[in-house]
Protein backbone atom coordinates (compact mmCIF):
# COMPACT_ATOMS: atom_id res chain seq x y z
CA UNK A 1 0.00 0.00 0.00
CA UNK A 2 1.40 3.41 -0.96
CA UNK A 3 1.78 6.29 1.46
CA UNK A 4 -0.97 8.10 -0.45
CA UNK A 5 -3.38 5.17 0.00
CA UNK A 6 -2.49 4.98 3.68
CA UNK A 7 -3.17 8.71 4.13
CA UNK A 8 -6.55 8.29 2.46
CA UNK A 9 -7.45 5.31 4.65
CA UNK A 10 -6.48 7.03 7.90
CA UNK A 11 -7.40 10.55 6.76
CA UNK A 12 -11.15 10.05 6.94
CA UNK A 13 -10.77 8.74 10.49
CA UNK A 14 -8.78 11.82 11.46
CA UNK A 15 -11.41 13.99 9.79
CA UNK A 16 -14.14 12.27 11.76
CA UNK A 17 -12.09 12.75 14.93
CA UNK A 18 -11.92 16.48 14.13
CA UNK A 19 -15.71 16.59 13.71
CA UNK A 20 -16.23 14.71 16.98
CA UNK A 21 -13.83 17.04 18.80
CA UNK A 22 -15.65 20.09 17.41
CA UNK A 23 -19.00 18.57 18.43
CA UNK A 24 -17.65 17.88 21.91
CA UNK A 25 -16.57 21.52 22.20
CA UNK A 26 -19.93 22.99 21.13
CA UNK A 27 -22.11 20.33 22.77
CA UNK A 28 -22.54 22.10 26.15
CA UNK A 29 -24.54 24.79 24.35
CA UNK A 30 -26.67 22.19 22.55
CA UNK A 31 -27.01 19.17 24.84
CA UNK A 32 -29.36 19.78 27.75
CA UNK A 33 -29.00 19.21 30.61
CA UNK A 34 -25.35 19.80 31.38
CA UNK A 35 -23.36 20.91 34.39
CA UNK A 36 -20.40 23.22 34.84
CA UNK A 37 -18.11 20.17 35.21
CA UNK A 38 -19.44 18.52 32.06
CA UNK A 39 -19.19 21.78 30.12
CA UNK A 40 -15.63 22.60 31.16
CA UNK A 41 -14.60 19.01 30.46
CA UNK A 42 -16.22 19.11 27.01
CA UNK A 43 -14.58 22.43 26.13
CA UNK A 44 -11.11 21.43 27.33
CA UNK A 45 -11.23 17.87 25.98
CA UNK A 46 -12.73 18.95 22.67
CA UNK A 47 -10.02 21.58 22.15
CA UNK A 48 -7.17 19.23 23.07
CA UNK A 49 -8.53 16.39 20.90
CA UNK A 50 -8.98 18.77 17.97
CA UNK A 51 -5.38 20.04 18.29
CA UNK A 52 -4.07 16.46 18.63
CA UNK A 53 -5.97 15.33 15.53
CA UNK A 54 -4.61 18.30 13.57
CA UNK A 55 -1.10 17.52 14.82
CA UNK A 56 -1.41 13.89 13.72
CA UNK A 57 -2.01 15.06 10.14
CA UNK A 58 1.28 16.98 10.17
CA UNK A 59 3.37 14.71 12.37
CA UNK A 60 6.22 12.55 11.14
CA UNK A 61 5.09 10.02 13.77
CA UNK A 62 1.28 10.23 13.63
CA UNK A 63 0.84 6.96 15.52
CA UNK A 64 2.15 8.63 18.69
CA UNK A 65 -0.52 11.33 18.45
CA UNK A 66 -3.19 8.71 17.68
CA UNK A 67 -2.35 6.87 20.90
CA UNK A 68 -2.72 10.14 22.79
CA UNK A 69 -6.21 10.50 21.27
CA UNK A 70 -7.03 6.98 22.51
CA UNK A 71 -6.25 8.16 26.04
CA UNK A 72 -8.15 11.42 25.58
CA UNK A 73 -11.19 9.54 24.24
CA UNK A 74 -10.99 7.17 27.21
CA UNK A 75 -10.87 10.18 29.54
CA UNK A 76 -13.97 11.71 27.94
CA UNK A 77 -15.72 8.33 28.35
CA UNK A 78 -14.93 7.93 32.08
CA UNK A 79 -15.25 11.64 32.97
CA UNK A 80 -18.97 11.46 33.86
CA UNK A 81 -18.18 9.10 36.73
CA UNK A 82 -15.01 10.87 37.85
CA UNK A 83 -16.38 14.41 37.60
CA UNK A 84 -19.80 13.46 38.99
CA UNK A 85 -22.15 14.09 36.08
CA UNK A 86 -23.05 10.48 35.27
CA UNK A 87 -26.63 11.12 36.43
CA UNK A 88 -26.99 14.11 34.09
CA UNK A 89 -28.51 12.29 31.13
CA UNK A 90 -27.63 14.38 28.08
CA UNK A 91 -24.15 15.38 29.15
CA UNK A 92 -23.24 11.88 30.32
CA UNK A 93 -24.52 10.11 27.21
CA UNK A 94 -22.77 12.65 25.02
CA UNK A 95 -19.48 11.98 26.82
CA UNK A 96 -19.89 8.20 26.65
CA UNK A 97 -20.75 8.11 22.96
CA UNK A 98 -18.25 10.73 21.78
CA UNK A 99 -15.47 9.44 24.07
CA UNK A 100 -15.91 5.87 22.86
CA UNK A 101 -16.02 6.97 19.22
CA UNK A 102 -12.86 9.09 19.55
CA UNK A 103 -10.95 6.36 21.36
CA UNK A 104 -12.01 3.63 18.93
CA UNK A 105 -11.27 5.71 15.82
CA UNK A 106 -7.85 6.67 17.14
CA UNK A 107 -7.12 3.08 18.17
CA UNK A 108 -8.12 1.79 14.74
CA UNK A 109 -6.16 4.47 12.90
CA UNK A 110 -3.10 4.16 15.15
CA UNK A 111 -2.97 0.38 14.79
CA UNK A 112 -3.17 0.69 10.98
CA UNK A 113 -0.31 3.18 10.95
CA UNK A 114 1.79 1.04 13.30
CA UNK A 115 1.15 -2.05 11.15
CA UNK A 116 2.18 -0.13 8.05
CA UNK A 117 5.40 1.00 9.70
CA UNK A 118 6.18 -2.56 10.86
CA UNK A 119 5.59 -3.91 7.34
CA UNK A 120 7.88 -1.24 5.84
CA UNK A 121 10.56 -2.00 8.42
CA UNK A 122 10.30 -5.75 7.77
CA UNK A 123 10.68 -5.21 4.03
CA UNK A 124 13.83 -3.14 4.55
CA UNK A 125 15.32 -5.51 7.11
CA UNK A 126 13.99 -9.03 6.41
CA UNK A 127 16.52 -10.73 8.69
Amino acid sequence: MSDRQMQTQTGWKTGLNLVLAAWLFISPWIVVPSTLASSVNAWASGAVIFVAAMASMRSSRPEDVKWMNVLLGAWVFIAPWILGFAAVGGAAWNAWIVGAAIALLALWSGSEIASRHRAMRDRRDPG
